[in-house]
């Protein structure tokens, strides 16, 4: 017999603050990646789209907490690190948010 998922409201889902601290850090994330890149090639012109951005911290954090919702009883565990870096490598690689410009 499968187990019974908890109650949506067992388990937070994430706010408008926690989603906005994890933009920040993907934005920090891809200055600095975009810095090394731009370095060893200065005729690449790489960006990245912030409001892709925004959707990919989103996205994560939706899959996170129907994972957790689901998965994990008690509110305060946390998911595993594993996890967490999957779902938002899932959400990069499908979103995209690193392009070329072109001329």
């Amino acid at each position: 017999m499968p187990k019974k998922s908890a109650p949506k409201s067992h388990v937070p889902p994430y706010n408008k603050r926690q989603i906005e601290a994890r933009f920040l850090a993907l934005v920090q994330e891809c200055k600095f990646y975009l810095d090394a890149l731009n370095t060893l090639n200065s005729k690449w012109d790489l960006r990245f789209d912030p409001f892709v951005l925004l959707s990919v911290a989103k996205s994560a954090l939706d899959d996170i907490w129907r994972y957790k919702s689901y998965h994990l009883r008690d509110a305060k565990t946390l998911s595993d690190s594993i996890k967490r870096a999957a779902y938002f490598t899932k959400w990069i690689i499908k979103s995209r948010p690193i392009y070329f410009t072109r001329l």
